[in-house]
């Protein structure tokens, strides 16, 4: 076993409690469920005095307010209710935009991709009957959404509130027309906390 640690293993951000770490947020909270790691177990590790972006200066409450939002928006919004509070808030971001970087994808590669999909989910002859539509994607761009990670290690505290806010705008605009933003944001803050990462 190496001392060093591999470039593809998850950091997991940390906050120093009273006596104890304890994971900086949902996101923390759910790779430390992914990797079993269960109350009292033993856990060795190297603690490294990195800093991260205005990580000393985010906001617990309002993290939660974003948790708690997207509770709301999978209790209350069908085509959420599938998913953890979360994976709604990776969908919000993908759907909006709100919080995404944009990029670039090579129509053919991209077909290529989605054929091998195709093939391997439906069969060849799935496949074959899109090939006539290889040559519509020959030569386009493709935009893409990536969301980026809501993460204390991520995202200063003043672009999460940005993001935060910019989809409960986009949840009043496409979802519930009826209310603003401001009243989406006031129903999420009276929301149970939401823990399910």
């Amino acid at each position: 076993m190496s001392d060093h640690p591999r470039h593809d293993e998850p950091l997991i951000a940390f906050r120093v409690g009273e006596g104890a770490l304890e994971p900086a947020d949902e996101q923390a909270r759910h790779q430390c469920r992914q990797a079993r790691l269960t109350r009292g177990r033993i856990v060795y590790t190297r603690l490294s005095d990195r800093h991260y972006p205005d990580e000393s200066a985010r906001n617990g409450g309002f993290h939660r307010l974003a948790h708690r939002f997207a509770g709301l928006c999978r209790d209350n919004i069908e085509c959420y209710s599938h998913l953890s509070a979360h994976e709604t808030l990776k969908a919000l971001q993908s759907e909006s935009g709100v919080g995404c970087e944009r990029l670039s994808v090579d129509g053919s590669q991209f077909f290529e991709a989605f054929s091998e999909q195709v093939r391997q989910q439906l069969g060849p002859a799935a496949a074959e009957a899109l090939a006539p539509l290889a040559l519509l994607m020959e030569g386009v761009t493709l935009e893409a959404r990536q969301p980026q990670s809501l993460s204390y290690r991520y995202m200063s505290e003043d672009r999460f509130r940005e993001v935060v806010r910019g989809l409960c705008a986009y949840v009043a605009r496409v979802h519930w027309p009826q209310l603003s933003a401001d009243a989406v944001e006031r129903m999420a803050s009276q929301a149970p906390d939401e823990f399910d990462g």
